[in-house]
Parts: structure tokens; sequence; C-alpha cells
């Protein structure tokens, strides 16, 4: 059998980190036949061992350092890493490569919606201000901006990447700060 990496990411500080974590898990006959030890790669001592992350497709992350050896836990850090993601959908993909096998991979994507959040968040706050009869319109909005923020997310975790797309690019025009950097989130 061969190797099955398979990773878990997510976002951090504004989006500004990348939290990334192994769950291949351990080499087991017949439950995972594709997880760390033998028969498979048994982490980072083995002979011309790498292991990368990339984010859309951009410059590898190297983290070998993260990887034991050998492995002997069944989810494990592959450590936070700076880099900025806008909102949207993000391609991860983690490879490992040994002199003993063909390079292999997990791919997965994740959806990011910081900023979006922010200026949600920031407008949602200014509610506390408003008059609930003097001020029916704004509140309204702002609770269709809400509607659409958490209808977002729901969208994202169903896996319905382009009604998360398309509501995401609707938050947007009702909320131009997240595009600008002007809600005060950065």
């Amino acid at each position: 059998m061969a190797l099955i990496p398979k990773i878990k990411a997510c976002v951090s500080e504004k989006c500004t980190k990348l939290i990334l974590t192994d769950v291949t898990g351990l080499y087991n006959n017949p439950n995972n036949v594709g997880g760390w030890g033998a028969p498979n790669p048994t982490g980072s001592g083995d002979a011309g061992f790498t292991a990368v992350v990339s984010v859309d497709g951009g410059s590898d992350i190297n983290v070998a350092s993260n990887v034991a050896n050998p492995v002997t836990a069944a989810e494990f850090s592959l450590g936070e890493h700076a880099v900025t993601l806008a909102d949207g959908w993000h391609t991860i993909k983690y490879t490992i490569d040994t002199n003993a096998i063909t390079a292999v991979s997990d791919t997965i994507k994740i959806f990011t919606y910081c900023n979006i959040k922010c200026c949600v968040f920031s407008k949602m706050l200014e509610m506390k201000t408003l008059d609930l009869c003097k001020d029916v319109e704004k509140v309204a909005s702002y609770m269709h901006l809400w509607t659409l923020y958490k209808s977002m997310i729901y969208a994202a975790n169903g896996c319905d990447a382009d009604q998360a797309t398309d509501i995401l690019s609707r938050l947007n025009k009702l909320c131009p700060a997240a595009t600008t950097g002007g809600c005060g989130c950065s």
C-alpha cells in the first residue's frame, strides 16, 4: 500500500496565519493502510523526505521539520504559517515525497471570510446606537446583512462553493469597506 496523506487547515489572526495539521493517522491494516509507518514511509527520517504545502498554487511552505522521525501520533501540527488570504475559496495542497515513493498529496479547499466578517460585525455594533422605531430601515438593512453573512457561512460549510461565493460577492457590494480595508479590522 502507499501513504495517503491527509491535511486539515484553518486560519487565525484575521486570516494572516494558516494553521496546518496532518491527520493522516498511523498505519493499521485493515483500518488505515494509507497511514504513517511500515510498510509506508515512517516520517522525516526516510531517505529523500520532503513535505510541502502550497496555497492556491503559490510558493511552497516547507513543513518537513514538523514531521516526526518516526511519526507516532495519529494527528500532529504542521505549524502556523504567515500568509494573507483574501476572502473566498483557497486550495491547500499537501505533498509528501521520499526516495522510496512517488510524490503523494492531499488537496483540500477552505473558505475564508475575515474581512467581510469584520465589516458585518462593525455594522452590527452600530445597531447599539439606533432607535428601533426611528431607524427601522437601517436596522432592517443591518439584519439583512447579518442574514446574508450567516447564509454564506452555512453555504461554505455545506460545500456549496457557488452559493458561498455568490453571497460573498453580494455582501461585498453591501459592505464595501470589507474590500477597501476601511472597516478598521486590519
